[in-house]
């Protein structure tokens, strides 16, 4: 398992390995996934296993409205201000962008209290270290639930971009691999 049984320090190292960042932003714009519950949904099924239904719903209830009242409204105005905002205001750009840099670390410490918080309500203690197949079907299972709920079905190019994410947080996972037990799982979804 890559990171530690920290949440915020297994998500930070997973989404800083090579093509990571990117998928997980290209599932947030296409199908409005939670990066963070992604990560967790991964973090859990590496550290704790499958993933029980008070667990799930413990961190939905959670997530869904502290990520639409809080994170998603601070990305959308550092989107805005870096796409439109401060280059056409009569606030200085200077002054716009510094303000930017204020909401984008407002926002990601947003996303650090979500995560702390998804990790306090997860009642499952750390598991054994188990095999790097069991941590991928674990998380498969885990992601699984996760998409099922929002009924996403993700094509081709998505099951290799979440393939991505889950192999950064396996130690040694073949991406053929994961792939193949991302579809296992999924299968008759």
């Amino acid at each position: 398992m890559k990171g530690t049984d920290n949440f915020w320090d297994f998500s930070v190292s997973t989404y800083r390995q090579p093509g990571v960042a990117e998928a997980c932003l290209s599932l947030q714009d296409r199908f409005g996934c939670d990066v963070n519950i992604l990560l967790y949904c991964c973090w859990f099924g590496c550290t704790r296993g499958l993933m029980n239904e008070r667990t799930f719903n413990a961190a939905l209830s959670f997530s869904e409205p502290w990520a639409n009242e809080v994170v998603r409204p601070l990305r959308a105005a550092r989107t805005w201000m870096k796409i439109a905002g401060c280059g056409h205001t009569e606030v200085s750009t200077e002054s716009c962008m510094s303000l930017r840099d204020d909401i984008k670390a407002a926002e990601f410490k947003a996303e650090h209290l979500q995560q702390d918080t998804l990790e306090r309500l997860t009642s499952t203690p750390p598991s054994e270290a188990t095999d790097p197949q069991t941590q991928m079907v674990n998380t498969a299972c885990n992601l699984r639930k996760y998409l099922n709920h929002y009924d996403i079905r993700l094509d081709g190019p998505s099951l290799s971009e979440l393939a991505n994410i889950v192999a950064a947080t396996i130690d040694n996972a073949d991406q053929k691999n994961v792939i193949i037990t991302l579809e296992t799982a999924f299968q008759g979804n």
